[in-house]
């Protein structure tokens, strides 16, 4: 594996929204290094000033805080990627967080969303049409 560069833990996500403010373009950058990306995102910010850059993780999860004296946002979910309460919408059958793009299913998701894991129990255990 020589001469192979390793990227990043951390990356870019940039997210472009219409006037009613839903997502209408989502670029997803890596980076080689801390430096690299710090760079890029401030001149990011100076030259997109209509683009919103978010920082998410590519390896690993980071733990839910369990700040008690700031609530959960409603109808958000803690992705532990992003760092943040995102909303999470439904694409391709799936429930994905707006920024990053993980999925409902996610490890990580389910563990620090304590809420979902039991909603994703009692949906498993639903009769089927076939067994009513």
């Amino acid at each position: 594996m020589a001469g192979q560069q390793i990227v990043h833990a951390e990356a870019l996500v940039f997210i472009l929204r219409n006037a009613k403010g839903k997502i209408v373009d989502r670029s997803l950058q890596r980076f080689y290094s801390e430096e690299e990306l710090t760079t890029f995102w401030r001149a990011a910010e100076k030259a997109l000033p209509n683009v919103e850059v978010h920082k998410i993780l590519l390896r690993g999860a980071h733990e839910h805080p369990r700040d008690e004296s700031k609530p959960q946002p409603r109808g958000t979910l803690w992705c532990p990627y992003c760092t943040s309460y995102r909303k999470f919408i439904e694409d391709e059958g799936y429930k994905r967080c707006e920024i990053c793009q993980m999925s409902t299913m996610d490890f990580y998701i389910v563990k620090f969303n304590p809420d979902l894991a039991a909603q994703q129990k009692i949906d498993r255990y639903k009769p089927s049409k076939r067994e009513k």
